[in-house]
């Protein structure tokens, strides 16, 4: 752990720590990677130049063998690319940052709900600026641990915004409303804005943000410091409305010619959108897939730029303006050409690296669990043979949850399932990534009439529903909101089950149509248990490996005779296979309904 500070009492604080002993480091750091290799960065420079990234989710090792498995890179390299551009930055007298817009939490076994495992590795970045994400703000329990004194609030200082996030009780801010960052040649005022976000932990509130742009600590923030440019950190979509709201805001306080660079995020994809002639919205995808980079000039050089070059009829020109911006693959090679060289390791980016790896050893995530017969993918409709969601709600949940308790339906909202399962060899890490939340199941309403259970069904999944992918958007998605899982016949009753996630919405819309049992039980069943109880009922490695091997000989057996346990296991994918095809034949019988 070659820069971390260990805060004790009477000591500075991490943040003032950070100041006085990691940036001399970083100096030092500087002066050993010099005498290597010359950087000849490819990059759009311009006044303020910040390296971001966005949404990663705790995927922070990279991808590994996954099918984004180009995207190569871990923090110890992006750790590794910063550090060189740094060195850059210093010997050509450029200013540079490093943000973090949010959402750190949920996606692989690095991330618990209480991350005591992630924050450690987290503090080895030297984010200038981060920003709350509202993956952060569902359970109070999160909230306590990274705002407790001497925790990863505490470590970022002024860095850590949360412009609209405030403790329920106090009114004040989780972290800090704004911070101004000095550099070489500029003074630079920055915000951390969340959306509107309704569903967040009793122990914060979330202020609209028409409401924070009129208050007095937001003007003032405008009207009384001394800064060159505005940066704001965004959890929210690059073409957000609330992006307008906050851009209108500044304008009507700082004037039109004031630059404004939006980091946005939350929607998972890369996006850039040109505001108007001073400012821009840029989005650097999500789960660690884009090193974003963005550039933007000071009042004074936009302000010139457009005095002096452009004629004021190109409204093309115009809207140049020096911003700039690159969106890069997490892969190291990518990261080498940008700076090119040859070697992009750190003395930092490695130690970081080889921390990472150590601490997904030490939690058990790379044990092998199973092997999946082919790769499942998360958006495939319900009837393609290689839909996640139709695995899920075809075998996991019937044979791992339903079993032969026939009156039970499972309701789960789309959104729970996270990323791919991977054909061949399925480790821990693999599964919390498909569902990285391992909610609780829990009973919300019992003896609920079928007829019922099928009119909730079309009240929350109605026909056609626009949906956004990717920026795109699309006319009807091709999954449903929510997936039911369950056989359902009309004059039969059933208990209703839903995740911890989707127990309350469900049961709201149900209340409106059913004047029965409601209830709200918690069982002591998890979504994960159910994902790796079916993996090792069903796919076990030596069987798949066996019938793989099996149909490769098929070719040159000379006497056609297969041992015992090869053809126990050819027999048992078939059955697997034949089982999926069942379930979804039984779906479209007219008397008898499977809900999925």
């Amino acid at each position: 752990q070659p820069y971390r500070i260990t805060h004790m009492p009477g000591l500075l604080p991490r943040a003032a720590a950070i100041t006085l002993v990691w940036k001399p480091i970083l100096a030092i750091s500087f002066l050993s990677l010099s005498c290597c290799e010359e950087l000849n960065v490819d990059l759009p420079f311009g006044d303020v130049n910040v390296v971001a990234v966005t949404d990663v989710h705790s995927w922070i090792a990279g991808h590994g063998r996954h099918p984004e498995q180009h995207l190569d890179a871990d923090y110890g390299d992006v750790l590794s690319f910063y550090e060189r551009l740094q060195e850059d930055c210093q010997q050509n007298d450029r200013d540079l940052w490093f943000v973090m817009n949010g959402d750190f939490i949920d996606g692989t076994g690095l991330s618990k709900r209480t991350p005591k495992s992630l924050v450690p590795l987290l503090e080895k970045m030297p984010w200038d600026i981060v920003n709350i994400g509202n993956h952060e703000l569902y359970e109070s329990k999160t909230i306590d641990f990274i705002t407790q004194p001497g925790g990863f609030m505490p470590w970022f200082g002024e860095g850590y915004m949360s412009s609209n996030a405030v403790h329920a009780s106090t009114g004040k801010p989780l972290g800090h409303r704004y911070h101004v960052l000095k550099g070489r040649h500029s003074s630079i005022l920055t915000f951390g804005f969340l959306f509107h976000m309704k569903n967040a932990s009793p122990a914060v509130h979330v202020e609209r943000v028409e409401k924070a742009v009129q208050t007095d600590w937001f003007i003032n923030a405008l009207s009384e410091e001394t800064f060159d440019a505005i940066m704001v950190l965004a959890h929210m979509d690059v073409r957000h409305e609330l992006v307008d709201v906050i851009l209108a805001s500044i304008r009507d306080k700082c004037g039109q010619e004031m630059p404004v660079q939006f980091i946005t995020g939350h929607t998972h994809y890369r996006g850039y959108e040109k505001l108007d002639n001073y400012s821009a919205s840029f989005e650097a995808g999500r789960f660690l897939d884009t090193i974003g980079f963005v550039s933007f000039p000071t009042k004074t050089t936009a302000t010139n730029f457009n005095e002096v070059h452009v004629d004021e009829n190109n409204e093309e020109a115009k809207n140049t303006c020096n911003f700039g911006h690159r969106f890069l693959d997490a892969n190291v090679d990518t990261l080498q050409e940008t700076l090119g060289i040859s070697k992009l390791e750190t003395h930092s980016g490695k130690a970081l690296s080889t921390l990472i790896h150590e601490t997904q050893k030490s939690l058990g995530l790379f044990k092998l669990v199973g092997c999946a017969p082919i790769t499942f993918n998360r958006h495939q409709p319900l009837y393609e043979p290689d839909s996640l969601w139709g695995l899920y709600a075809k075998m996991v949940v019937p044979t791992q949850f339903i079993r032969d308790q026939s009156q039970r339906v499972l309701f789960q909202s789309v959104g729970s399932i996270r990323y791919n399962l991977t054909e061949g060899q399925v480790d821990v890490d693999d599964l919390v990534a498909v569902d990285p939340f391992n909610d609780t199941i829990f009973l919300i309403a019992k003896d609920v009439p079928g007829k019922i259970i099928l009119k909730l069904n079309s009240t929350l999944n109605p026909p056609n529903q626009p949906y956004m992918y990717g920026g795109k958007m699309f006319h009807s998605s091709p999954l449903p909101n929510y997936i039911f899982s369950g056989e359902v016949v009309r004059d039969r009753k059933y208990d209703i089950y839903a995740q911890d996630f989707d127990a309350k919405p469900v049961q709201k819309v149900l209340a409106s149509m059913f004047n029965g049992n409601l209830v709200l039980e918690a069982t002591v069943v998890t979504v994960s248990m159910l994902w790796f109880s079916f993996v090792e009922q069903f796919w076990s490695c030596n069987q798949q490996q066996q019938v793989g091997n099996s149909l490769r000989k098929n070719a040159t057996q000379k006497d056609g005779s297969y041992s015992v346990g090869v053809l126990g296991s050819f027999i048992a994918m078939c059955v697997f296979f034949i089982a999926m095809i069942v379930f979804h034949t039984r779906s479209k019988r007219h008397d008898h309904y499977t809900i999925i």
